[in-house]
């Protein structure tokens, strides 16, 4: 009530502009807002509230990938591996012998159900 916040509770409409003479709300094409509106039997009143919105954003730089989720190659011992529709488990224990081309690898599923 004249610009002071209130325990009453009210049905608030925001405008650019209060206008209030008769021909200014012609002007617009529009009419006065009820003093109150009925709702399910019960008569609550209206606020009107002076406001304008600007646009606010910014641009935020694209986040960083966390050391966690970071791909790892080649893999190491204690990461955690998955596929993105099903549980992770971790890698336990890794051998590469020097005379062989290939990598052994074993996995230890570490989640719960």
């Amino acid at each position: 009530m004249d610009g002071k916040p209130t325990d009453e509770l009210a049905v608030q409409f925001t405008v650019n502009e209060k206008v209030s003479e008769p021909e200014a709300l012609e002007a617009l094409g529009t009419s006065p807002l009820p003093e109150s509106i009925t709702v399910n039997g019960v008569e609550v009143p209206t606020d009107v509230i002076e406001r304008s919105y600007e646009p606010a954003f910014r641009r935020v730089p694209e986040a960083a990938t966390p050391p966690r989720k970071t791909r790892l190659d080649p893999i190491v011992p204690g990461v955690s591996v998955g596929h993105t529709s099903v549980s992770a488990g971790t890698i336990g224990c890794g051998r590469s012998p020097r005379d062989v081309d290939t990598s052994f690898y074993a996995a230890v599923a570490s989640v719960a159900d």
